[in-house]
């Protein structure tokens, strides 16, 4: 017989914070970048069993005030596999689940630094001057790069490291920006690499945003993408003083910036992917409270896609409330919108740079190499380290589907 099924059995509760959530409460402890959400009858049960009764005495109680007696023992296994209790009655400290514990970075910046940086004044003078750059825009739609201002016919090399060297810078402080704006509410953070399919992004754990109220953790998620959005519009607004001659920076550093600006409208453009969890996705599926966002959408689409054909049996979505179902629908045209999208730059913007540059490095290397050995040296040298790239976003992909990570929402 499982300890959880003794009714004078008794469960050791690990300590957890915890945030009201709606109806629901988030639960975690600041030793695990692990957070559920769970209804609020399931939080008392928790709070009973911490102050020491036995699993029949938690069942009394809830027969008293609800009117029926829950079924602890598959509840309490499926929290020991998180962390959240252990069988036994002793009494369980924060230290001990200190080995699962993440190492957070920059913890040395102050949070009222942190506080100043995301004031309401500094936010609203980069409205201000987002503003300005849609103005620009307005006046001079021309200023928005196209794929070619990231195709290089000389040095491809060299400026496939440069393009890739300010890339990383900037990708660097778009988590600095989610990592700083959750330092002003109080939540440490990490920075990782991972993958989005098969190509490579830098990441920042911010799962102990889930422990604030939800109107505190918009900042944290759209930090990134705001600073972003505002060097973006730096930009604009320098090609516009540029066209009219107020700068002057010489073609080959326009050349670049102009790279640049197209590197960052591709990733905002990123952030409408909704069939991945983008910013924008966790900010959707924090407004609406949704426990579980990207996997009930697909469900949705499927059992919409076996009603069309005839074909199949609909997953029941039942235990979905209507409001929160809602929401699923409406999110199911942005994910269907976010496939359009990705569909739109491979074909408008990946796939001509990519037949650009195959023709470009495949004349190169056709020709004699002795005719221009730099031509022909630095065709191979991009050929080998755009591989390189390539294979390692592979097999981080191929990795994230044998060995899928949780996620919160």
């Amino acid at each position: 017989m499982s300890h959880y099924e003794d009714p004078q059995g008794t469960v050791a509760v690990v300590p957890f914070l915890r945030q009201e959530d709606g109806p629901d409460f988030i639960i975690g402890h600041s030793g695990r970048n692990h957070f559920i959400s769970l209804p609020r009858e399931a939080v008392e049960v928790l709070d009973l069993l911490a102050s020491r009764k036995t699993l029949e005495e938690v069942q009394r109680a809830c027969l008293e005030k609800y009117g029926e007696i829950p079924d602890l023992g598959e509840f309490l296994e499926s929290l020991e596999e998180r962390g959240f209790v252990r069988p036994g009655h002793e009494e369980v400290a924060l230290p001990e689940i200190q080995e699962a514990s993440t190492q957070y970075h920059f913890t040395f910046i102050p949070e009222r630094n942190a506080k100043a940086i995301f004031s309401k004044p500094v936010l609203a003078a980069s409205a201000v001057f987002v503003l300005l750059a849609l103005f620009a825009l307005v006046s001079d739609p021309s200023l928005l790069p196209g794929w070619k201002a990231l195709f290089f016919q000389r040095h491809i090399t060299a400026n496939f490291l440069l393009l890739m060297t300010i890339g990383l810078a900037t990708a660097f402080l778009h988590e600095i920006a989610h990592l700083t704006a959750a330092r002003a509410e109080g939540v440490l953070c990490r920075i990782g690499i991972s993958n989005r399919l098969w190509i490579l992004v830098a990441e920042t754990d911010m799962t102990g945003v889930w422990l604030l109220p939800r109107n505190r953790r918009y900042l944290p998620i759209l930090a990134g993408p705001w600073l972003d959005t505002v060097s973006a519009s730096f930009l604009v607004l320098l090609f516009y003083a540029g066209r009219r001659g107020w700068v002057d920076l010489g073609q080959g550093s326009w050349r670049i910036l102009a790279a640049v600006l197209m590197s960052y409208l591709l990733r905002l453009l990123w952030q409408c992917y909704f069939f991945v969890r983008t910013d924008f996705y966790y900010v959707y599926a924090t407004f609406f409270n949704c426990k579980d966002l990207m996997e009930d959408t697909k469900r949705y689409l499927r059992n919409q896609l076996s009603r069309a054909l005839g074909r199949g049996t609909p997953r029941d979505q039942q235990h979905i409330p209507e409001r929160e179902m809602g929401a699923v629908r409406a999110y199911s045209l942005f994910w269907l919108a976010g496939r359009g999208t990705a569909f739109w730059t491979l074909f408008k913007v990946s796939v001509p740079l990519m037949f650009a540059y195959f023709g470009h490095i495949g004349s190169s290397l056709a020709h004699d190499w002795r005719s221009d050995r730099y031509a022909f040296a630095d065709a191979m040298l991009i050929t080998v380290i755009q591989l390189g790239f390539t294979f390692a976003g592979f097999a981080l992909w191929i990795r994230s589907i044998y060995f899928p990570r949780r996620h919160t929402q």
